[in-house]
C-alpha cells in the first residue's frame, strides 16, 4: 500500500468494516487514467517514430542500381538494437509513475494496471522491427518491376 500513501486521499469510514480508511475519489482517478492513457500512447508514438527512423537509416544504404542490396544497413540495425532496451527502461519508469498517480485501492489492481501498460508498450517496442523484417521487404519486392 506504499503507492497509496504518497498521494493525498480523503479519510472516510470503510463500507465493510466501518473503520476509517483512505479513499481516492473516482472522478480524480478517472482523470488520471485518461492522462495515463494519453501519455502511454505518446510514448508508443515516440517509439514508433524511432523505429521508423531506424528503418529509414537501414534503407538509406540501398543503392539505385542494386535496390535490394544494402550497402550500410548496420547503423540502423545497431541503433534499433540499442534503442529497444533504452525505451523499455524509460517506459518502465514512466509507467510506474503513471500507475502510482492513478492510486488504485489494492496492490492487485495496481499490479494489473501496471502489467497492462508494460505489456502493450513492450510488445510494440520489441516486435515492430520483427514485423517490418518479415512483411515489408517481401511486399516491396513484389511491387518492383522486373
Amino acid at each position: 500500500m506504499d503507492h497509496v500513501e504518497r498521494i493525498l486521499n480523503i479519510l472516510v469510514s470503510a463500507q465493510v468494516t466501518g473503520k476509517p480508511a483512505l479513499f481516492f475519489p473516482r472522478a480524480r482517478r478517472e482523470w488520471r487514467v485518461v492522462v495515463g492513457a494519453v501519455v502511454t500512447c505518446a510514448c508508443i508514438a515516440v517509439d514508433l517514430c524511432f523505429v521508423a527512423a531506424c528503418i529509414a537509416i537501414k534503407n538509406a544504404g540501398r543503392t539505385a542500381e542494386h535496390g535490394s542490396v544494402p550497402r550500410n544497413h548496420y547503423g540502423g540495425t545497431v541503433l534499433q538494437g540499442l534503442g529497444i532496451p533504452v525505451f523499455q527502461a524509460i517506459f518502465v519508469t514512466v509507467a510506474v509513475a503513471l500507475t502510482d498517480a492513478e492510486n488504485w485501492p489494492t496492490d492487485t489492481v495496481y499490479q494489473d494496471k501496471l502489467i497492462k501498460k508494460l505489456t502493450v508498450f513492450n510488445f510494440i517496442n520489441s516486435y515492430t522491427a520483427l514485423f517490418y523484417t518479415i512483411f515489408v521487404p517481401r511486399a516491396s519486392a513484389r511491387r518492383r518491376p522486373a
